[in-house]
């Protein structure tokens, strides 16, 4: 997916719960708003882990920022050089991985005793990679097609039930290329599939315009 989102307008309707340590907001002031950001988006990508102090690859989490914010790569790294600097963030290198611990109390102790070798980091929980991550549907929708009203919630909720999550990447990628953002479209396309596979690719193009076609006349015709 090449189209990135430029302005985010409010939020999805998809919680996700982040712990922050207590007195992150206390800790963070003079940062400046990009190395918050990256704060921030550490905590919420160590929050899928258990167990141990969350210990993330230092590159995957670079590579998953820039997914999902943008920015300059020199300026990313300075970011996250000065976080390290201050022991916002702790490196520990593992052969030839580098991975980040947060510098709370926990994973200052928990640093201490892998520089001591009394924990052994390949018994640890296996650290948790980005490689796999991918955006959920609201985060689609709201970055391809528009804001997402109750209604369209509700809907989403079901489709991300009723079709796998690749088809909806690839339906909304299709929506995007030929300029028709909009669900109806992305459905017709993922109702199209379910229906006769996806193994007749020469026919594909061709029969996705003609359901999309005969979905927004039903629509019309309901509507009148």
């Amino acid at each position: 997916m090449s189209d990135r989102l430029s302005k985010q307008i409010g939020f999805n309707t998809d919680p996700h719960e982040v712990a922050l340590p207590r007195d992150f907001v206390s800790a963070c002031a003079g940062l400046a708003s990009e190395a918050i950001l990256l704060l921030i988006h550490f905590f919420s990508t160590a929050a899928q882990t258990t167990g141990s102090p969350a210990h993330i690859r230092q590159q995957e989490l670079l590579n998953s920022f820039s997914k999902w914010h943008g920015g300059n790569d020199d300026s990313l790294q300075k970011t996250l050089n000065t976080l390290i600097e201050n022991h916002f963030l702790l490196l520990w290198q593992e052969k030839e991985s580098v991975y980040l611990i947060a510098g709370t109390p926990e994973g200052r102790f928990f640093l201490q005793e892998l520089q001591l070798g009394e924990k052994d980091f390949s018994q640890l929980d296996k650290p948790i990679t980005l490689n796999d991550e991918r955006p959920n549907i609201f985060k689609l929708y709201e970055t391809h097609i528009g804001i997402i009203t109750p209604m369209m919630a509700e809907q989403l909720k079901q489709d991300e039930i009723d079709f796998p999550a690749d088809w909806i990447e690839d339906a909304i990628e299709e929506a995007v290329q030929r300029n028709a953002r909009n669900w109806k479209y992305v459905r017709a396309v993922l109702l199209a599939w379910k229906d006769r596979g996806r193994d007749k690719q020469d026919e594909r193009h061709q029969s996705d315009i003609d359901a999309f076609r005969k979905f927004t006349r039903e629509q019309s015709e309901q509507e009148n």
